[in-house]
């Protein structure tokens, strides 16, 4: 997760959208094929240190990045941010983030879900005081509260794509 939150992962997101503009904008017509393709060879997501550099004087996060990446790229970095305003470039790339992160929660949802259908098997006689309303306590065994905790799991899990929010849980949906 810390690396989706990074920010050389988030610099590289505003890459990826960057050239999917380029890509889009070269599909129409509207630039020639022949930049973006070289923009596409040629640009790397630069680091944060020299977008923070660049940010000291620009005072602008997307112009200092955009400035980084055109500097490695000659003639052909004119067309680098082509038709784009900062929050094109910020939103989309952290939809994308947002997607990822969503992505490696339900995956870790997932392991956690086979690891409580294994539970039960393996703790079906182990006992578990669980308190009540009444004076005294209720017996469970562990095993029965994995199976109940994976069926929670596997019901939510189930439900991505759909919304969550009555259901008593938050889950990202993509």
């Amino acid at each position: 997760m810390a690396r989706i939150w990074s920010e050389e992962a988030k610099l590289a997101r505003w890459l990826d959208v960057e050239l999917a503009a380029l890509e889009a904008w070269a599909e129409l017509g509207v630039v020639p094929r022949s930049p973006v393709d070289a923009i596409a060879r040629g640009a790397v997501a630069p680091t944060p240190a020299r977008v923070a550099e660049l940010e000291a004087k620009t005072q602008h996060d997307v112009a200092a990045f955009v400035d980084a990446v055109a500097e490695q790229l000659g003639d052909e970095g004119r067309y680098f941010h082509y038709g784009l305003t900062s929050s094109d470039v910020l939103d989309t790339a952290l939809s994308l983030q947002v997607r990822e992160a969503g992505e490696l929660v339900l995956a870790g949802l997932d392991r956690a879900r086979m690891r409580l259908a294994q539970g039960p098997f393996e703790h079906r006689a182990a006992l578990l005081l669980v308190r009540a309303h009444a004076p005294l306590a209720a017996k469970r065994t562990v095993g029965v509260v994995e199976e109940v905790s994976g069926g929670h799991i596997h019901r939510h899990v189930a439900m991505e794509g759909k919304d969550t929010r009555h259901h008593g849980a938050l889950l990202p949906v993509g």
